[in-house]
């Protein structure tokens, strides 16, 4: 098992050939040595190539990294394990030391030591890249290189881990005898694991134990590390926010503030930076933000000086919020010098969307509306290689910011260079919405100190029935009656593109559709080019595993309507979909509409990789699907009846966007995706109402507002709206004979958004 563990290490490391050929010239020929001698004289020589091989990749291939620490790891977890035998002797507080030989100690532990190394520096990377779902579970493996990461939708791998007090006691023996390396490798993983809980939130609030238990082995003064600094900074910021002081609290401060000055006078500029920027959020305290932005740290450093500079305007007496629109242009311009591509300049928007929230927050204090608008919309719709900031005049936007008051929101409504200023109070909270759409939904989502929402959902179930009381709930919260009342004074065709501030996946826009007279699309691009004036030429693309019955009745549905109208299609259905022939499909320009009947799923931990089943068992990525997109003089559109396919990300209070159906909406491009697990009955006529509506000349936004409207009247109107296409219909039928099944509930007929 130890040879195959390292031929498949050596297989995947050849992915990162281009980039370091070298460094992996001499890692796969040790990999291939070690796999028939099972020598561990060279793990560090190998340690220090493979660190040298994933720095080398760049950031948009880093899932190479990932791929490269997991097999290396568990190569050098099954390594370890040829001596096992040790663990006998572990009463889970301790080793006896009379039953074995240091040596052996050494051959077990000296492996996983350096695969727990690994996956700190891999989830480190990932924190950095925005990726903290991934982070989170690099630091579980970091935690037990033993523990096999659960798979939500296989059901395989282990709910919990079994064996961190045993590499614990490794690390902290070793750092015993004096191994300064592994004192590092134990409080740099501390650092990172309180760094990524700060964004995925501890649930298990185990995170002052590990404060507790690992402190005593910090350095301090003169002697302290960057770990030794890091350790402090990172749980610093996770406590903060805490509703009540934490007990550690003062001592930290106090820590901080001593070790600032020792870093000063040996000029550790990037050390200073970090601690005063810490402290500087941590005590609300503008004098620190200076002291933060005088260091003049390094490049890296680039998001966190521009956010210190912001909060220092936020929290003057008397703040010039102008100057934000500088501060953002800087921002954007730096970000797309770093990131060519635009996954992964929108991954580092949403990890920095704390310096946006809190200059939007300021202008709203400061009644600055027009220029908050101005702010969001420029970060928004921000693409790499712009060299100006979008501006939204002569746009018509609606963005609505849920989660800006404790209990209510606030909206602003852009028009005709106009801006209102819509707040809300509710005797509703965010919490309150997000507790029952996870029961509606069968999810689980968190919300950083707040109890209610911390209790992980283990019900499969979604109960559909709770639907209207979550519409009713969320139209409560977001103050429906006085949008209604605000928005009646605007023209009944206006449309909004719609924009949240931040992202919850909650169906706002299909609420506004459904109770306003004017159309909404999330926005996504600031370039629109226009739709189709004549649809030529259709793609169908039908259940690729066999797994979706109800197909058949909506392909039925869709070549009748397309027939009637005389539009040409190509239909391909279950075994003649393959991913290889998709792409050269959806890669095509002559297409004016794309619909897709299949499985999705999104990947909350991993958004780049939520996948499209586009073929059996071999999905295509958000990733891929952007990278295919065609470039034409027209607007196509890709219809997504699948699970998921409108789902963004919800980590740092972003924006949403990362997802199947935002990350691959652009000028080119216009999507419609379904916010959660869909029906395929209730898809299938939602998606035949809409079709009809979109080739009678209606844009793709109202074609979807007019096929809700339809469902939301109830069955028999669902029946009727059907035998007006065609009486010989199938699924004419089965709606008739799903009476049980009411398909009015928001639950079918609102879980579809238009991204465009």
């Amino acid at each position: 098992m130890i040879r195959e563990r390292f031929l498949t290490a050596a297989e995947t490391l050849k992915q990162a050939i281009y980039y370091a050929p070298n460094d992996v010239d001499k890692l796969t020929k040790l990999f291939n040595r070690i796999g028939v001698d099972h020598s561990q004289k060279n793990l560090l020589k190998m340690f220090r190539l493979c660190i040298n091989i994933v720095q080398s990749i760049p950031d948009e291939k880093y899932y190479i990294h990932k791929d490269i620490v997991y097999d290396f790891s568990n190569a050098l977890v099954e390594l370890g394990k040829k001596h096992k035998r040790v663990t006998h002797y572990f009463d889970g507080i301790s080793f006896n030391q009379d039953h074995f030989a240091f040596k052996k100690f050494l051959q077990f532990g000296d492996p996983h030591i350096f695969a727990i190394a690994l996956y700190i520096n891999l989830a480190v990377r990932l924190d950095d890249l925005g990726l903290p779902g991934e982070a989170f579970n690099a630091i579980v493996k970091s935690m037990d290189p033993w523990v096999i990461i659960y798979d939500k939708d296989t059901g395989k791998g282990d709910l919990q881990t079994k064996n961190i007090d045993l590499f614990d006691n490794f690390l902290i023996g070793t750092t015993l005898i004096g191994i300064e390396g592994n004192r590092t490798t134990l409080i740099g993983r501390a650092a990172a694991k309180f760094h990524n809980l700060s964004i995925v939130g501890h649930v298990n609030n185990d995170a002052r134990d590990i404060f507790l238990k690992y402190k005593r082995y910090l350095k301090h003064g003169v002697d302290a590390t960057y770990e030794d600094i890091r350790f402090y900074t990172s749980y610093l910021e996770l406590i903060m926010g805490e509703k009540t002081k934490n007990k550690s609290f003062d001592e930290i401060i106090n820590y901080l503030e001593k070790q600032f000055e020792i870093e000063k006078t040996r000029n550790s500029y990037e050390n200073c930076f970090l601690i005063a920027s810490v402290l500087a959020k941590a005590l609300d305290s503008i004098d620190w933000a200076k002291k933060a932005v005088s260091t003049s740290p390094s490049k890296a450093y680039w998001a966190e000086l521009l956010y210190m500079k912001a909060f220092i305007i936020s929290r003057s007496d008397n703040p010039k919020v102008t100057n934000y629109r500088e501060l953002l242009r800087s921002f954007l311009f730096q970000a797309g010098r770093e990131h060519s591509d635009r996954m992964m300049q929108d991954l580092c928007k949403q990890k920095n969307s704390g310096f946006l929230n809190m200059m939007v927050s300021s202008c709203i204090l400061n009644k600055e509306y027009q220029l908050a608008v101005e702010l969001i919309y420029a970060w928004w719709v921000n693409k790499p290689g712009d060299t100006v900031l979008q501006s939204p005049e002569g746009k018509a936007l609606i963005i609505a910011i849920p989660n800006f008051h404790p209990k209510g929101s606030h909206f602003l409504i852009y028009g005709k260079e106009k801006v209102h200023s819509l707040a809300s109070k509710s005797s509703k909270k965010l919490s309150d919405i997000l507790l029952i759409k996870d029961k509606v939904e069968s999810s689980w989502t968190a919300i950083l100190n707040e109890e209610e929402t911390l209790i992980p959902k283990e019900d499969s179930r979604s109960y559909v029935e709770l639907s209207s009381e979550y519409i009713n709930t969320l139209s409560e919260f977001i103050g429906s009656n006085k949008l209604i009342e605000l928005l009646s004074e605007i023209p009944e065709g206006t449309h909004f593109q719609y924009i949240e501030l931040s992202w919850t996946n909650t169906p706002i826009p299909a609420l506004l559709s459904n109770i306003t007279q004017q159309t909404y699309s999330v926005s996504v691009d600031s370039v629109r080019l226009p739709e189709p004036k004549e649809v030529k030429k259709v793609l169908i693309w039908s259940d690729p595993d066999g797994s979706l019955p109800m197909s058949t009745f909506e392909v039925e549905a869709i070549k009748h309507i397309l027939s009637c109208k005389k539009i040409d299609f190509e239909l391909f259905e279950g075994t003649q979909c393959t991913k290889n022939l998709f792409l050269e499909k959806y890669s095509d320009p002559e297409f004016d509409i794309i619909w897709v009947i299949s499985h999705g799923a999104f990947n909350s931990d991993n958004p780049p990789f939520s996948k499209l089943y586009v073929a059996e068992n071999d999905p295509v990525t958000t990733w891929e699907l952007q990278k295919y997109t065609p470039i034409t003089t027209r607007r196509r559109h890709l219809i997504l009846n699948a699970c998921q396919s409108g789902a963004a990300g919800v980590r740092y209070n972003s924006m949403g966007f990362l997802g199947i159906g935002p990350s691959v909406t652009n000028e080119f491009q216009a999507v419609l995706g379904h916010l959660w697990y869909v029906d395929s009955l209730a898809s299938a006529v939602l998606g035949t109402f809409t079709l009809k509506a979109l080739l009678e000349g209606n844009s793709l936004a109202l074609s979807l507002k007019q096929a809700s409207k339809i469902m939301c009247a109830g069955n028999q109107a669902i029946e009727e709206g059907l035998l007006e296409i065609s009486d010989s219909l199938h699924i004419v039928e089965r709606v008739r004979n799903s009476m049980t099944k009411d398909l009015s509930l928001p639950f079918y007929s609102m879980s579809a958004l238009v991204f465009g």
